[in-house]
């Protein structure tokens, strides 16, 4: 499997390109038109592979949670909810790999927090 996270070394320079990269793949959605709804916006499963190799690159890291945590509550909603459900993945290891427990989590999450986005 490919690391996109292998050039970098420390997990705050991991969560801060992750970041970046989530928020590219939004610009990418918001200059993709509507008609083409599947990329228009943000899909649960582009989030969930981001997250899933952000949480491989990190799970050994100590202090990955608590620095997660403090990302969660970023103003931007794809950082936020990436940052979220990869502090989930570090708090529930069922979590990971179970897609009927990672779409469902998907869905309680844009229940209370939806995306501002999408129509």
């Amino acid at each position: 499997m490919f690391d996109e996270f292998a050039h970098l070394k420390i997990t705050s320079e991991k969560l801060d390109w992750a970041a970046e990269r989530m928020m590219g793949m939004q610009e990418d959605a918001d200059n993709t038109p509507e008609i083409i709804s599947d990329y228009a916006w943000l899909r649960d499963d582009e989030i969930y592979c981001l997250a899933e190799n952000l949480f491989i690159s990190i799970k050994d890291d100590i202090t990955a949670c608590k620095q997660i945590e403090d990302r969660c509550e970023d103003e931007r909603w794809p950082v936020r909810i990436m940052f979220c459900f990869t502090r989930s993945l570090l708090e529930k290891s069922d979590l990971y790999d179970d897609s009927e427990k990672y779409m469902a989590w998907f869905e309680n999450f844009r229940d209370s927090d939806p995306d501002p986005t999408e129509p």
